[in-house]
């Protein structure tokens, strides 16, 4: 006997939605950061600062939702990761949380507990994700 199956998968991307918050410091020593984005630190950090930060300490979004900025502590000084959706046209905007935008163009996280400070974008187009 013979079964025949057929899918047929329709996708339309206009749009694409992710919802996520800053890396907890696990998931930076364990290198498993989101592939959703492009991580950037400063020149003067190293790998192994970053992989030895501490506490979550705040979470903004920058330049008008172009992309996210974790501060963590450690034990020298503190750590920036930047992340920057990966994609064409994207947009960050908080979920979750308690934030407060600035005339710099930035939303900054208020709430007690940082590390629920949610966010997600959305982008114009959607560039292959990274195996």
């Amino acid at each position: 006997m013979k079964f025949l199956s057929v899918f047929l998968f329709v996708v339309f991307i206009t749009s694409n939605v992710m919802a996520d918050t800053c890396p907890t410091p696990g998931e930076i020593a364990d290198r498993k950061i989101s592939r959703l984005y492009e991580w950037t630190v400063d020149e003067n950090t190293t790998l192994k600062e970053l992989l030895s930060v501490n506490q979550l300490y705040a979470v903004r979004i920058m330049n008008y939702g172009e992309y996210i900025s974790c501060r963590y502590t450690t034990t020298k000084w503190p750590v920036t990761l930047d992340g920057k959706p990966l994609g064409k046209g994207c947009e960050l905007t908080p979920i979750a949380g308690e934030w407060t935008s600035t005339d710099s163009g930035q939303l900054v996280c208020r709430d007690k507990e940082v590390s629920k400070c949610g966010f997600k974008f959305e982008c114009d187009e959607v560039e292959k994700q990274p195996d």
